[in-house]
């Protein structure tokens, strides 16, 4: 890679992680171009190269998961939500979701609310035993490097960690600078098509973590978290994550918090651990 594809991808990976931390706020191009250090003129076109649609259409498709997932699982009012991502009037936010969803935002909560009420229902179907009894803890934010890959969750993790792997020895970072590996899915893939969820592979380390080029650096938000604990082959994630919230989650009485849920991987990488006895924790935000 040359240094300015480096440059390109260090500006465009620091403007898609203010976008994900700010999208109730003004997100205009200039804005942006400035978070990039780039010139308006230029960062519209490189924006645009480099992510597949423009600012615009990647705003307005981020806002619009959000409002959805809101509308899908939670009775907040529409003007909240509208307000929310962003949109100064419900008016105008109804617009914009009744173009994309093909919808009102009331009416898309009515259809797909028996949809999500039948895949959370609140009514445990098995006992909630050994590794679905979680710990509570707090968390402090804590700085990661990351690689970020977007499309089904069945390749993107292989994809992100391998060459987040590759990127660590090139760095010649020791494994004694490692303190651990996360990992984010940050999309639903029943409400967002696979070619757009977006997974994040990253690595917490004992010294000061420098992004370079499509290695970005993002914060893992601190907060209450319930931790639970996995024991076995990476491909069994997923199936675990779903029996945590039909299992767990309908006695649990608690409020999850508008923060995407991690997972921490200890033994990623450690090739003296066969891969049915590695330990995944992970970490559920709650209020």
């Amino acid at each position: 890679m040359n240094d300015a594809y480096l440059r390109h991808m260090e500006s465009i990976l620091r403007v898609l992680i203010y976008i994900e931390n700010h999208l109730g706020e003004e997100l205009s191009l200039d804005k942006m171009a400035k978070v990039a250090h780039i010139s308006t003129f230029y960062f519209h076109r490189l924006f645009h190269a480099y992510m597949g649609e423009t600012l615009s259409e990647y705003v307005t498709r981020l806002r619009m998961q959000r409002a959805s997932e809101k509308l899908n699982y939670t009775d907040v009012p529409v003007t909240e939500i509208a307000l929310d991502v962003g949109y100064e009037s419900p008016a105008s936010f109804t617009k914009i979701f009744n173009q994309i969803m093909g919808a009102s935002p009331s009416g898309f909560r009515k259809s797909m609310r028996p949809i999500v009420e039948a895949m959370l229902k609140r009514i445990p179907q098995d006992p909630p035993v050994g590794s679905l009894l979680p710990k509570y803890v707090e968390r402090k934010e804590e700085e990661v490097l990351f690689v970020r890959k977007v499309g089904p969750y069945a390749e993107t993790p292989w994809e992100a960690f391998e060459a987040l792997l590759v990127f660590l020895d090139q760095e010649h970072i020791s494994k004694e600078k490692i303190k651990t590996f996360y990992s984010m899915g940050l999309d639903d893939p029943q409400f967002v098509p696979l070619a757009k969820c977006r997974f994040d592979a990253c690595v917490a380390l004992k010294i000061k973590p420098v992004p370079k080029g499509d290695v970005g650096l993002k914060t893992l938000p601190g907060g209450k978290c319930a931790v639970f604990e996995y024991k076995g082959h990476y491909s069994g994630i997923e199936a675990f994550f779903q029996r945590i919230f039909r299992v767990w989650y309908p006695t649990a009485n608690i409020t999850l918090a508008d923060t995407a849920p991690f997972c921490e991987h200890l033994e990623l990488g450690n090739v003296s651990i066969s891969l049915s006895d590695r330990i995944t924790y992970f970490y559920i935000p709650i209020e």
